[in-house]
Protein backbone atom coordinates (compact mmCIF):
# COMPACT_ATOMS: atom_id res chain seq x y z
CA UNK A 1 0.00 0.00 0.00
CA UNK A 2 2.85 2.56 0.69
CA UNK A 3 4.37 2.80 -2.28
CA UNK A 4 0.74 4.24 -3.77
CA UNK A 5 0.59 6.91 -0.84
CA UNK A 6 0.65 10.04 -1.64
CA UNK A 7 -0.50 11.53 1.43
CA UNK A 8 -0.89 10.32 5.22
CA UNK A 9 -4.12 11.92 7.39
CA UNK A 10 -2.84 11.70 10.76
CA UNK A 11 -4.86 11.59 13.31
CA UNK A 12 -4.93 10.11 17.05
CA UNK A 13 -7.31 8.02 19.37
CA UNK A 14 -7.10 6.97 23.22
CA UNK A 15 -9.16 4.62 25.22
CA UNK A 16 -11.67 6.85 27.69
CA UNK A 17 -13.80 4.90 29.74
CA UNK A 18 -16.74 2.94 26.99
CA UNK A 19 -15.40 5.21 24.08
CA UNK A 20 -12.51 6.70 21.95
CA UNK A 21 -11.26 9.88 22.16
CA UNK A 22 -9.13 11.78 19.49
CA UNK A 23 -6.07 13.08 21.28
CA UNK A 24 -2.43 14.70 20.02
CA UNK A 25 -0.15 12.44 18.19
CA UNK A 26 1.78 10.47 20.13
CA UNK A 27 -0.79 10.18 23.17
CA UNK A 28 -2.74 7.50 22.25
CA UNK A 29 -2.62 3.93 20.67
CA UNK A 30 -1.04 4.70 16.89
CA UNK A 31 2.68 3.83 17.14
CA UNK A 32 3.41 6.55 15.27
CA UNK A 33 7.16 6.23 16.26
CA UNK A 34 7.52 3.06 14.07
CA UNK A 35 5.77 4.27 11.31
CA UNK A 36 7.84 7.37 10.95
CA UNK A 37 10.98 5.39 11.94
CA UNK A 38 10.28 3.55 8.89
CA UNK A 39 9.41 6.08 6.59
CA UNK A 40 12.76 7.87 7.28
CA UNK A 41 14.90 4.98 7.32
CA UNK A 42 13.59 4.10 3.31
CA UNK A 43 13.83 7.87 2.48
CA UNK A 44 9.71 8.13 1.97
CA UNK A 45 8.82 11.58 2.35
CA UNK A 46 4.92 12.11 2.04
CA UNK A 47 2.79 15.30 2.47
CA UNK A 48 1.18 15.01 5.99
CA UNK A 49 -1.77 16.75 7.83
CA UNK A 50 -2.79 16.36 11.06
CA UNK A 51 -6.77 16.11 12.29
CA UNK A 52 -7.96 17.05 15.20
CA UNK A 53 -11.28 16.16 15.05
CA UNK A 54 -12.46 18.03 17.78
CA UNK A 55 -16.29 17.09 18.42
CA UNK A 56 -16.24 13.29 16.91
CA UNK A 57 -15.50 10.61 19.18
CA UNK A 58 -15.28 6.71 18.67
CA UNK A 59 -17.34 4.43 20.74
CA UNK A 60 -15.80 0.99 21.76
CA UNK A 61 -16.59 -1.24 18.63
CA UNK A 62 -14.51 1.38 16.77
CA UNK A 63 -17.23 3.20 15.36
CA UNK A 64 -17.29 7.13 14.56
CA UNK A 65 -19.74 9.41 16.57
CA UNK A 66 -19.99 12.83 15.61
CA UNK A 67 -21.95 15.27 19.26
CA UNK A 68 -23.46 17.97 18.02
CA UNK A 69 -24.30 19.22 21.14
CA UNK A 70 -20.69 18.75 22.30
CA UNK A 71 -18.93 22.28 22.92
CA UNK A 72 -16.30 23.36 21.19
CA UNK A 73 -12.98 23.45 23.04
CA UNK A 74 -11.38 26.82 23.59
CA UNK A 75 -8.71 27.94 21.17
CA UNK A 76 -6.03 27.60 23.08
CA UNK A 77 -7.37 24.04 23.78
CA UNK A 78 -7.06 23.35 20.06
CA UNK A 79 -3.44 25.13 19.58
CA UNK A 80 -2.17 22.62 22.24
CA UNK A 81 -3.25 19.88 20.38
CA UNK A 82 -2.12 21.08 17.44
CA UNK A 83 1.39 21.96 19.03
CA UNK A 84 1.64 18.80 20.87
CA UNK A 85 1.18 16.52 17.95
CA UNK A 86 3.69 19.35 15.66
CA UNK A 87 6.10 18.72 18.82
CA UNK A 88 5.89 15.06 18.51
CA UNK A 89 6.18 15.00 14.57
CA UNK A 90 9.26 16.92 14.70
CA UNK A 91 11.11 15.30 17.52
CA UNK A 92 10.42 11.86 16.05
CA UNK A 93 10.21 12.06 12.28
CA UNK A 94 13.52 14.12 11.21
Amino acid sequence: MLPFTAHMHLKEIQAYENEWRFVALGQGITNYKSIFHYLSENKIFLPMSIEPPIRFKRESNFKIKYDPESPIPPVTEIRKVLKDSKDFILKNFS
